[in-house]
């Protein structure tokens, strides 16, 4: 009989971790939310590559750099011209779900003589069922809020994301400087993006069940400006970049991002960011160890830890907390009659770390 329960508690983990799952637009951020993510100590040996069906990706030994927010805030909380492109009033293809800093623009790269500023680069972003779009963007030039439409607008996903799924994108901005300056910028890109694997993940955030999507982006940008009678296009350099991600149905941000430019033929890792909490006091780059049973579940679990324990949390597979407690030793027990059947996320808080575990409830 035991061995017979050892197999059960074995199969549970295994539909857990490993069967194939299919992202949709629901799945993505919402206006207003505001998600943590860590961007880890830079490692130009990670291995970015291994992929394919039922994999298995190790980065638990993630070290974190620092952290941000990202705020997906309201088309309501930009400038009025912006509104007027992106917001209510805008056509349907346009209507902007809400908008998010850009950290990825090139215009940093223009020649330091030219007198322009750029800066509060943001782009805008439309979700819906069959696709998320990037509609366009807004900047201050030498301080003036100025918006900028997508003439071409580009897919970044195509809904739904599953295995094998490919699709291909192009973009094309075109923005006027007048009368701040008399110039012009062009932004031509391709999105090539594949979804080339599944498996499942761990990283210091915890272990999910995931698709890994590929984007190979093309970009080239240009500058017309005015110098007396002549006008010149100046070319901005812009190498090509990838983009990979590892996402899960219950987390809205990738639980890992890591982007790479190209450079002489080679790919070299400029920015690696995974998901992650941030609980006051708690180490953020040390996992806790411990042990949940049984499972599956059905009146108490057990949470057994080398050291003691100080709080839980119960997230259900939509991210909400449906259950919380203050711990008390080394070996808990808590009472899980009340939830509903299904899997669930465990996220427990002991001596200055945290750890997550899955676990199911009968």
């Amino acid at each position: 009989m035991r061995k017979k329960y050892l197999l059960l508690t074995i199969l549970s983990f295994s539909s857990i971790g490993f069967s194939q799952i299919t992202i949709n637009s629901i799945h993505m951020p919402v206006v207003n939310d505001t998600l943590r993510v860590s961007r880890a100590q830079l490692d130009l040996g990670i291995d970015y590559q291994t992929t394919g069906p039922n994999q298995t990706w190790d980065f638990s030994s993630l070290q974190n750099n620092n952290q941000k927010l990202n705020t997906y805030s309201p088309v309501s909380a930009s400038g009025s011209l912006t509104q007027l492109l992106f917001g209510t009033f805008a056509s349907t293809k346009y209507k902007a779900s809400y908008f998010l800093p850009n950290e990825d623009l090139p215009l940093n790269n223009l020649p330091p003589v030219l007198p322009i500023t750029f800066s509060d680069i943001n782009q805008f972003i439309k979700n819906a069922p069959a696709a998320m779009t990037l509609v366009g963007l807004s900047m201050k030039i030498n301080g003036q809020a100025i918006p900028a439409k997508a003439d071409t607008i580009e897919t970044k996903y195509s809904f739904p994301l599953n295995y094998g799924g490919t699709h291909t994108s192009r973009s094309y901005i075109n923005l006027d400087l007048n009368p701040i300056y008399d110039a012009q910028w062009r932004q031509h890109r391709k999105r090539e993006t594949e979804v080339d694997g599944w498996g499942e993940i761990t990283t210091p955030y915890g272990t999910f069940p995931v698709l890994r999507i590929h984007h190979r982006i093309e970009e080239s940008d240009s500058f017309k400006i005015a110098i007396g009678p002549f006008s010149n296009w100046i070319g901005i350099p812009v190498p090509v970049s990838h983009e990979y991600e590892w996402r899960t149905t219950t987390e809205k941000e990738p639980i890992l991002f890591i982007r790479t430019t190209e450079l002489l033929g080679n790919e070299v890792v400029s920015r690696i960011e995974y998901r992650n909490d941030f609980v006051l006091g708690v180490k953020e780059n040390a996992a806790l160890n411990f042990e949940v049973y049984p499972n599956p579940a059905t009146t108490h679990l057990t949470i057994d830890a080398q050291s003691g324990m100080d709080s839980y949390h119960i997230i259900s597979m939509d991210g909400r907390v449906v259950q919380s407690g203050i711990l008390n030793g080394t070996i808990q027990i808590i009472d899980v009659q009340a939830l509903e059947t299904g899997s669930y996320f465990l996220n427990v808080v002991a001596s200055g770390q945290m750890g997550r575990k899955h676990f199911v409830k009968n």
